[in-house]
């Protein structure tokens, strides 16, 4: 008896705290923590309490520190698949806290990476969207060298919606866009439209 129990217990010890639904509850909060520490801090801003948003800004950085080391200690490629199938709600958290892991001043570029390697793989086996694979190397991108490649982020440049940061060799976008099926149509609906009041 006791031997056909041990295999089992086996298995439970090593299994990846990740595949647990507390694992995921935890991930879905610190999440939607972040979230909540950057509307306070916009709203202290906006409201002219410049010693509120600082406060928050410092509880944001130290919030990401530990989601930071928190994913590197437990996730693994095989739980992201699983919450990929299983468990949207989970896997967009966790992207959400992977995509605020870099650039950032309180934890490094070592969650980001790992995770863009396991993308190469779940882009491979067709899991991931171009635009969530493509979409977090411009983050990566954006955070070493304030620039990106496939044109995901955008914002209000001279007053009209363009590429910010800017392209790295524009010349070779459509190249590179063209090499991860980037459906650009999508994603450019926006570009030239006026803005900034």
């Amino acid at each position: 008896m006791i031997s056909a129990i041990l295999p089992v217990l086996a298995l439970a010890l090593t299994a990846p705290v990740c595949a647990s639904p507390a694992w995921r509850e935890a991930v879905v909060a610190l999440d939607a923590a972040d979230e909540a520490l950057i509307a306070l801090m916009r709203e202290a801003h906006a409201s002219a309490e410049p010693e509120a948003g600082e406060a928050a800004s410092e509880r944001l950085g130290a919030l990401r520190a530990f989601n930071n080391t928190f994913l590197l200690d437990t996730v693994t490629i095989e739980c992201v698949r699983t919450m990929i199938h299983d468990d949207r709600e989970a896997y967009v958290a966790y992207s959400g806290i992977v995509r605020h892991s870099f650039p950032e001043s309180q934890s490094g570029p070592e969650l980001i990476e790992r995770v863009i390697q396991w993308n190469e793989t779940l882009f491979a086996e067709g899991l991931i969207h171009a635009v969530t694979y493509g979409g977090l190397i411009d983050r990566h991108e954006y955070g070493l060298n304030s620039r990106q490649l496939y044109g995901s982020h955008m914002g209000c440049v001279d007053g009209e919606i363009g590429f910010d940061p800017p392209i790295h060799e524009p010349e070779a976008l459509e190249a590179r866009r063209e090499a991860i099926n980037w459906p650009a149509a999508m994603t450019d609906a926006r570009l030239g439209e006026p803005c900034g009041g």
